[in-house]
């Protein structure tokens, strides 16, 4: 029989044999490791110049090559919206137009790599190639099945191009792989309700609610999907949370102030709609619906000069010059405020 020191002896051979070197020893970080590092924690244009001293055979490595040109792109900072490279300054948009031409080669090399297609279809977002930023995130979502993003980016050129159904699809697959990130909820109410389904709008709106409490947009956004469903009472009080959660905001408050008056609370509308014009004095669609409710309750002088002050800061406001007109000639105002949008 085998002493118990024998036993204990072998036991701790057998445990150095099966364990892997990086239980004893930390693999010494690579320059390739430090360059990445420093991707992750320093600005873009630190990336791109840790990468640039790397060897060229190092640069040359995919994971690489994909974090310079992620680092290039994000340099440029084009808006990742329809044209948004328009605002940039002619320097900036040449560099723009060089990475794409980079990135297109790179995923075109490198056609399993699905951040490569992810960023390919964000820069054409953004330099307004929409058909083939779609073709490029609808590669994203079939190589990255289980990442959100690709799917929430692809909704929002969808929209772009009028693709409404689909982009309601993309987004309802981004929420299903992301159940508790507001964004793609978010997203998803804003596309089902320009679809006119207003009630699943709120649906959506609730959910984006549910993950980020203390954003105020999302309750604004529920109001508004509630007042097209036809519930000004609801809305009223989604409008007033958003109000609670951000009180310096003249838009929340036009739109409490929308919803009171369709509520037919005429005097607590003219208190919001008020304090929205203090908050916001070169907001005319708060000055329109003050207007409306001023009219509401017979102070015509009130109502054309608010419809004036209006008009001074949009004049191509035609509801503000539609009731302005009406004033003038004693026909009826639209007795209907006008949201003040999402």
């Amino acid at each position: 029989m085998r002493s118990s020191a024998f036993e204990s002896a072998l036991a701790v051979a057998l445990v150095a044999c099966l364990a892997p070197r990086g239980a004893f020893a930390q693999r010494r970080p690579t320059a390739i490791d430090r360059a990445i590092s420093q991707c992750d924690s320093d600005a873009p244009r630190v990336c791109v110049r840790a990468i640039n001293r790397l060897p060229a055979p190092a640069r040359a490595r995919p994971e690489v090559r994909l974090r310079l040109l992620r680092a290039q792109f994000e340099g440029v900072s084009p808006a990742l919206e329809p044209d948004g490279a328009r605002a940039l300054a002619p320097a900036a948009r040449a560099e723009l137009d060089r990475v794409y031409r980079a990135l297109v080669s790179f995923s075109e090399a490198q056609r399993t790599i699905g951040d490569a297609w992810l960023l390919r279809g964000r820069a054409e977002l953004s330099i307004n190639q929409l058909d083939a930023s779609a073709t490029s995130l609808e590669r994203a979502t079939q190589l990255l099945p289980q990442d959100p993003t690709p799917a929430n980016d692809l909704a929002m050129v969808l929209v772009a191009l009028r693709r409404l159904p689909d982009a309601e699809r993309a987004l309802v697959r981004a929420t299903a792989l992301a159940p508790n990130d507001a964004e793609p909820w978010s997203n998803l109410g804003a596309v089902r309700l320009a679809r006119g389904n207003a009630r699943a709008a709120a649906d959506a709106f609730r959910e984006a609610i549910r993950c980020a409490p203390t954003m105020a947009r999302h309750a604004s956004d529920l109001g508004a999907a509630l007042l097209a469903a036809g519930q000004p009472e609801p809305a009223a009080r989604a409008f007033g949370d958003a109000v609670r959660l951000a009180p310096a905001d003249p838009l929340f408050r036009a739109n409490l102030g929308y919803a009171l008056a369709l509520g037919n609370r005429l005097d607590d509308a003219l208190a919001e709609l008020r304090r929205a014009t203090e908050l916001g004095p070169r907001s005319s669609t708060a000055w329109n619906n003050l207007a409306t409710v001023l009219s509401r309750r017979g102070d015509r002088a009130g109502a054309e000069t608010a419809l004036r002050r209006a008009l001074e800061i949009d004049p191509t406001d035609s509801r503000a010059r539609a009731n302005l007109e009406a004033l003038l000639s004693s026909r009826p105002a639209q007795t209907t405020p006008r949201d003040g949008g999402r």
